[in-house]
């Protein structure tokens, strides 16, 4: 378990040995907003998504955020069919702090009181910031989204529900998250449609093992997976990222980048093309009969699985040669 945390939550110990617990049983004590408990078979309604509101009165962002997340979730629900489930869990200061901002909100929560819960919880989705809204699967409570927050404010009506991330997204289109974690990018401008093909599918496998380890743990990706395909504004993501790494040559290139670790980054070395030592003489027999020679397959991404996932391991377990950006 993570002892430090868990210490200065649990000062006295009473939680300890701080067990991270089963999720259904962590939710079993639901309340709805006139304070009646209800039944937790509720979350388990077929179809309807769970999600977990990690909130609190004194933070002015989750007050905000909560009067958004009304009309979301009115937008999803209706008498008849419930697409989204919400609970709250508090990290209120106060009983009467948590029962003004409860008052607010229309979907379950979690009792005050049941503040060692609370904490399991925060710990099992390892939740640093209010608000964090945590999107689960129906009935398995597989992790949809860490980022609910987000998917909410850029999508209010629930158009795209229940905003599942791609495993590796298109930098230009798509940045969120970069800036908070490391992040595997593959720019790809400059290279024919085949070759962006092969190199995108390349990087999906790598994200994909990545995302099977994550969700063993029951926990995110630790890195995340972006490419680039044509060149951009120099305002956009891509177009900032070749102007931080001062790298503006055609490509592909391969980079490592850690924007949380000081804004620093690791180029990995791709294959280069052999050295083309022509054959004037048969270039030219080739010409007199009709015929162009052959130039030899190169393939600069033909191991890129191996050579990301060597930079990764590197970077895990020994640290990189990281340029700061």
């Amino acid at each position: 378990t993570q002892g430090k945390a868990c210490l200065l939550a649990d000062p006295n110990g009473s939680g300890f040995p701080w067990e991270r617990g089963n999720l259904r049983e962590l939710l079993r004590d639901l309340y709805a907003m006139s304070g009646l408990r209800v039944n937790p078979e509720l979350l388990n309604e077929e179809n309807c998504h769970l999600g977990l509101l990690f909130g609190a009165s004194w933070a002015p962002a989750c007050v905000r955020f909560v009067e958004k997340l009304k009309k979301t979730y009115n937008a999803l629900n209706d008498e008849n069919t419930f697409r989204l489930q919400i609970v709250y869990v508090p990290s209120d200061r106060t009983e009467d702090e948590f029962n003004l901002f409860r008052s607010q909100q229309p979907w379950l929560s979690l009792a005050w009181q049941d503040q060692t819960n609370h904490h399991r919880l925060r710990r099992y989705f390892n939740v640093q910031n209010v608000p964090t809204l945590v999107i689960l699967a129906p009935n398995t409570y597989d992790i949809v989204t860490h980022r609910g927050v987000g998917a909410v404010l850029r999508d209010p009506e629930g158009l795209n529900f229940p905003w599942p991330r791609l495993l590796c997204r298109d930098l230009e289109e798509d940045a969120e998250g970069i800036n908070d974690r490391p992040s595997v990018v593959l720019l790809l401008e400059d290279a024919h449609v085949d070759l962006q093909v092969e190199g995108v599918a390349r990087l999906w496998q790598v994200a994909q093992e990545v995302q099977d380890r994550a969700t063993l743990r029951n926990e995110e990706p630790a890195v995340l997976f972006f490419y680039s395909l044509r060149w951009t504004d120099p305002g956009a993501p891509p177009g900032q990222l070749r102007k931080l790494t001062e790298i503006d040559t055609p490509g592909p290139h391969l980079l490592l980048v850690d924007v949380p670790n000081h804004a620093k980054f690791h180029q990995a070395k791709l294959p280069e093309p052999p050295e083309q030592k022509a054959n004037l003489m048969a270039a030219f027999r080739a010409q007199q009969m009709g015929y162009e020679l052959a130039e030899p397959d190169f393939n600069p991404l033909a191991d890129l699985q191996a050579r990301v996932t060597d930079m990764l391991e590197s970077y895990a377990v020994n640290g990189l040669a990281m340029q700061r950006m």
